[in-house]
């Protein structure tokens, strides 16, 4: 949440570590599954050494993408994790392979079980009831980090007003996250701000609405270890513009049910995002 310092983490953290170290010791189970490697896959396996069970892991993207430093802290008990649980699932076949070739695990440890979503919130929308406007609506989901590549759409968006400065779209962002004063300013100073705008944190009920009302879902991500917005966007019947990274090359095909990039690339997104509001 939005007050997720050092201080409230190292507190949530201690607080997880005492429990897993309390019901390993006082209740029965048979098997362990913990997310992410670093830092809850790290810390559960005290609950595996304590209680001599089968620990399964899964991994998501973040936790394996955004390593870049082989021997970095993190990197190193990120690889430790992996090496001494029983069992690994990966969210997608490509992220299945950087693990394996990343951190030299056996392929025939790690499963690829990829993601779901709730049809109670994600569904198709209903053309009957939407209103008809010609302004071409954009949208993005997703933290508001450097590896979800948000500034690669909003330099997409001021060298399409360079270009052509009387197209009628716009787009909201939905999320929080540590850049999002910079990107603000960003905006801000490509004189962006009437065209897009910060919605902050919604609910998954909001953001289905918002995904049905929208007409293109951008996910300009530089690294992606799935993409479950994606098949919420596709679940709610609207397209998706994407950048052609992990899970993300599984999902979406190129002018059948969106539109594929190069990662980074925001000239090709803003021909793409051109043409379409043309």
């Amino acid at each position: 949440n939005n007050n997720n310092n050092i201080f409230n983490k190292a507190k949530k953290l201690l607080i997880f570590t005492i429990r897993l170290i309390y019901n390993s010791l006082f209740f029965n189970f048979d098997l362990i599954h913990a997310h992410f490697a670093y830092p809850t896959g790290f810390l559960t396996l005290i609950a595996k050494l304590i209680s001599q069970k089968k620990m399964v892991l899964t991994i998501h993207g973040s936790d394996i993408n955004e390593l870049e430093q082989k021997n970095s802290f993190k990197f190193l008990l990120t690889k430790f994790t992996l090496n001494n649980v029983n069992k690994i699932i990966a969210v997608s076949n490509n992220l299945k392979k950087k693990t394996v070739n990343k951190f030299n695990i056996p392929d025939n440890k790690i499963s690829v079980i990829d993601m779901g979503y709730d049809p109670k919130l994600f569904y198709p929308k209903s053309y009957h009831n939407l209103e008809y406007s010609s302004k071409l609506k954009f949208l993005f989901v997703g933290r508001l980090v450097p590896i979800k590549g948000l500034d690669i759409l909003i330099k997409a968006f001021s060298k399409i007003n360079s270009l052509q400065k009387n197209l009628n779209y716009e787009c909201s962002i939905i999320g929080d996250g540590f850049q999002k004063m910079n990107y603000k300013k960003y905006i801000t100073t490509l004189s962006l701000s009437d065209r897009v705008k910060f919605l902050g944190y919604k609910t998954q009920i909001e953001i289905g609405k918002m995904m049905r009302e929208a007409d293109f879902v951008i996910i300009p991500s530089l690294k992606e270890g799935f993409g479950l917005v994606a098949i919420e966007s596709l679940a709610c019947g609207t397209p998706i513009i994407c950048s052609e990274t992990g899970g993300l090359k599984d999902i979406v095909i190129n002018k059948k049910n969106g539109f594929i990039f190069p990662p980074g690339d925001y000239k090709k997104l803003s021909e793409i995002l051109i043409s379409l509001i043309n």
